[in-house]
């Protein structure tokens, strides 16, 4: 069995429990059937909403994790392309900590 082979039943189980996730988000869940573009959108909430817990809010990890997916996808992590992660969590960080000043 392939790697391949292998990772394509867990993609599957994890598109539903995202989708799952994703169901308990929002307000008006979407079947699979009636309308995918929508369904498709609630699985991605579904998976953020998993990877801010995965990630325990860690700015940082979460970059990290979304610079892997961009390896995935062949896109070359260079200078530039790190700069611009880095730029992200800087700017994360300070929204964060403007909100939480904010708060007091």
């Amino acid at each position: 069995m392939t790697e391949e082979e292998k990772q394509k039943p867990l993609i599957l189980e994890l598109r539903k429990l995202a989708g799952q996730i994703g169901e308990i988000e929002d307000a008006e869940p979407f079947p699979r059937e009636a309308d995918s573009e929508n369904y498709d959108f609630q699985i991605k909430t579904g998976l953020a909403t998993a990877l801010n817990e995965i990630f325990d809010y860690d700015l940082q990890g979460l970059v990290h994790f979304f610079g892997y997916c961009l390896i995935q996808n062949s896109v070359e992590i260079d200078d530039r392309m790190a700069c611009l992660l880095d730029s992200l969590v800087r700017e994360a960080e300070d929204q964060l900590t403007k909100h939480d000043q904010e708060s007091e």
